[in-house]
């Protein structure tokens, strides 16, 4: 009913195809959760989620300024977009830094392989809240030897796609295995494996030779859907902000304060504002860029935020802790030399026949 009521307003394919394939994500949720609850711990952040939201208990002057300023924000982004598009100046952007766009399977690859050949040797999958130690000991190794099997091949740059491919399968693997409400945050991975499937590397050699793995690409035909790639890594970036400010910050904000704590940040006494302001700052935020990197709104300028912002926060949290994030760098890059991508964007005119 939502998609249909939209698809009224944004008849395009640019606004509906997003949201069609947005809206279906969260509804995998509750069939994960039944199979993923280990020893109530799931169910127990649900309860602590919907009936204890601790910023939004009540309603004040600063909750109620910064969702305008979001609103605001959002609509003022959404003017600049359609204004800017056609200049000439944008298109010469738009012309410069594309000439960087076939640099960025390599930047995706590297980055995301780096994060799984890491985590093989630290015992953890795809971020150091997934500890492999939950699997029992032969099959924590197997898992671990897939990763680093998989990481290694995407950072050298063999069989990309493929490589892509056991990374996606392990992903669903974990998604199986953990509590979803811990696995889905990093399903920004699903995204980038999809991306890496569909598009491959072209600075690495292609090899031919008769092998399922050389012919990957052309037995499934993957060329044509590789349009769809940028859309669809988009999708999947925007789910994993959103699900973070909503159910990790938000509703189960006490969690984000507990981490502040740990690391020893007090944004009260160095910019002057309570913990509990900036976690709710920070999820609105999220939410927001979510938004614009759903429907493709500023692209290149969302990916230059989102690399400050992911600067800023592996400045306060460190490296290790912040390793799962890894590859959000590439997905900014991504942004910043693609824009929104080919197909399901708003950034560039149709052209008339």
């Amino acid at each position: 009913t939502i998609v249909k009521n939209v698809s009224r307003i944004f008849p395009s394919k640019t606004f509906t195809a997003p949201i069609s394939i947005m809206w279906s994500i969260p509804g995998l949720l509750p069939v994960v959760s039944m199979s993923t609850t280990v020893n109530g711990t799931l169910e127990n952040m649900l309860k602590s989620m919907y009936m204890k939201p601790l910023l939004f208990t009540t309603w004040n002057n600063t909750n109620s300024w910064l969702l305008v300023s979001a609103f605001i924000a959002l609509l003022a982004a959404v003017i600049i977009h359609f204004s800017i598009r056609s200049r000439p100046w944008m298109r010469g952007v738009r012309s410069y830094v594309g000439s960087f766009k076939n640099w960025t399977p390599t930047v995706l690859r590297v980055l995301t392989g780096l994060v799984l050949f890491l985590g093989s040797f630290a015992r953890f999958l795809f971020a150091p809240e997934l500890t492999s130690t939950i699997f029992p000991v032969v099959s924590e190794r197997v898992f671990l030897a897939i990763q680093l099997l998989a990481g290694i091949m995407l950072v050298i740059g063999i069989f990309p796609r493929f490589s892509s491919l056991m990374g996606l399968v392990l992903y669903i693997i974990a998604a199986l295995a953990y509590p979803a409400l811990n696995v889905l945050p990093y399903i920004a991975f699903v995204g980038i494996f999809v991306y890496l499937i569909l598009v491959g590397d072209s600075h690495l050699p292609r090899v031919r030779g008769g092998t399922f793995f050389a012919d990957f690409a052309d037995i499934f035909e993957l060329e044509k859907f590789a349009p769809y790639a940028m859309a669809i890594m988009r999708i999947f970036t925007t789910f994993s902000f959103v699900l973070v400010a909503l159910f990790y910050n938000m509703y189960n904000s006490e969690t984000a304060l507990s981490a502040l704590r740990t690391h020893g940040v007090d944004f009260n006494s160095t910019i002057g504002v309570s913990n509990e302001v900036f976690i709710l700052f920070s999820s609105v935020s999220g939410i927001l860029l979510g938004v614009l990197i759903l429907f493709g709104i500023l692209p290149r300028f969302v990916g230059g935020i989102l690399l400050i912002i992911l600067l800023f926060n592996m400045s306060m949290f460190g490296v290790y802790n912040f390793i799962g994030n890894l590859p959000l760098f590439g997905v900014a890059f991504a942004l910043l030399v693609n824009g929104a991508g080919e197909k399901w964007s708003p950034e560039l005119k149709k052209k008339k026949a």
